[in-house]
This record gives structure tokens, C-alpha cells and sequence, in this order.
């Protein structure tokens, strides 16, 4: 249940980007009429921003609704996105920033350079942004993961890492724990909660996983 909910944000936030964009488009047509990077542009900004902000204003407003019907435990900050899940989406976006390029008469060196560099900065921004400002509240039946947090859920079979949500902890199959690195793995998905674990308070979290949670201790 809980999972179909995130899918569901995921999901809804996507068509309101969508049409934000497409109205955007309709109503203030005249930056986008005979410039179409600047077109591409603006709606994968939206994409990348916009619908974020919608998933995480609706996903704030129920993670208050039931943080009150829950005993509240403890709070850990999450992890910075690891580096090879950050070159991914890094990739990911720097070449689709890219796409309109290769439909012009003439490609110039310094738009491909000058794309790849601002999609690069905006990404690497909104992961450093994410990793700072937002957070897993640990209720007595659920995990809360909310706060500023750029991270995309792409649906029910989504592998995506740390995004906000609400979690029941019978979702999570195992856990596992380096250096202050917790990273709770979801059954089934192949996604995972990768969070900040202080030295001083890692001996009680793992127990009250372990013992009070079942969730299996992996490594």
C-alpha cells in the first residue's frame, strides 16, 4: 500500500509537469516558437525541478498527517548519492540536455560544451541539495523519508535510491552498514534508503532493526 502511494505521487507529479510545461507552452508561446533548445530546455528543467517539488509537497503534507498517529523513534539524515548512481543520472541528463543539438543545420562545439556543463552543475546541485536536506524519520510502525529531496521514484518497479515516501519496514528485506553508511534494501525492487548513521548511535539503531524490526543484518 505504501508503495502504490509513492508510485502514485510519482505518477501524479509527472502529468502535472507535464502539463505546467504544455501550458507554459500555450500561454507564454513566444520564447519557444522558433527557439527549440531553449524549448527542451525549459521543459526538462521542469521535469528535473518542477516535479520534485510537486512529489515532495504533497508527500510533506501526509508524512504530517501520519507522524502524528505514530510514536516518533529517532531521525538520520540521508547519505550522499553514491558515485557511480550519481554519474549515471549525471549521464543521463547531460545527454538528454543534448538531444536538440544534433537537429540543428549547424552544431557549434561550445552549445554541446555549454549544455553539458549546465545540466551537469543543476544536477550535481540538486543530489548535494538532497543529501543535505533531507531526512528518515523512524516512527514506531513506518520510516518517513522527507524533507528537500530531489531524488525521483520512476514506479512500482523503481531501483531509485532514497527518494521520500512513506515505508512500512516489512518492505525492507536487509540491511547493511559501513563506516556510518546504513543502507536499508527494499524486497523485490532492488531500491534501498542509503542514510548518515553517527559511530555513537549505530549499536542501538542495528539492534532495534534486528530485534524489534526483523529486518535481516547483511555483511
Amino acid at each position: 500500500m505504501r508503495r502504490l502511494s509513492r508510485s502514485f505521487l510519482a505518477t501524479f507529479s509527472f502529468i502535472a509537469a507535464f502539463f505546467f510545461v504544455l501550458g507554459s507552452f500555450i500561454l507564454v508561446p513566444e520564447p519557444f516558437e522558433n527557439d527549440r533548445l531553449t524549448a527542451w530546455n525549459f521543459a526538462l528543467f521542469a521535469f528535473l525541478v518542477f516535479q520534485p517539488l510537486v512529489y515532495m509537497t504533497i508527500n510533506e503534507a501526509l508524512s504530517r498527517q501520519v507522524a502524528d498517529l505514530y510514536k516518533f523513534r529517532f531521525s538520520l539524515k540521508t547519505a550522499e548519492t553514491p558515485l557511480y548512481d550519481r554519474i549515471l543520472t549525471v549521464a543521463g541528463m547531460a545527454l538528454t540536455g543534448m538531444v536538440p543539438l544534433f537537429q540543428l543545420d549547424r552544431i557549434e562545439p561550445r552549445l554541446i560544451v555549454a549544455s553539458v556543463v549546465t545540466w551537469i552543475v543543476i544536477t550535481e546541485a540538486l543530489l548535494l541539495i538532497s543529501s543535505r536536506f533531507a531526512r528518515a524519520d523512524f516512527q514506531h510502525d513506518i520510516i518517513l523519508v522527507r524533507g528537500l529531496n530531489f531524488r525521483k521514484h520512476y514506479g512500482m518497479s523503481s531501483k531509485a535510491m532514497t527518494t521520500s515516501g512513506i515505508y512500512q519496514y516489512e518492505e525492507f528485506e536487509s540491511f547493511t552498514l559501513v563506516g556510518e553508511r546504513l543502507t536499508l534494501r527494499l524486497a523485490g525492487t532492488g531500491g534501498r534508503l542509503c542514510l548518515r548513521l553517527p559511530e555513537n548511535l549505530a549499536e542501538p539503531v542495528c539492534a532495534y532493526l534486528q530485534q524489534a524490526k526483523l529486518i535481516r543484518r547483511v555483511g
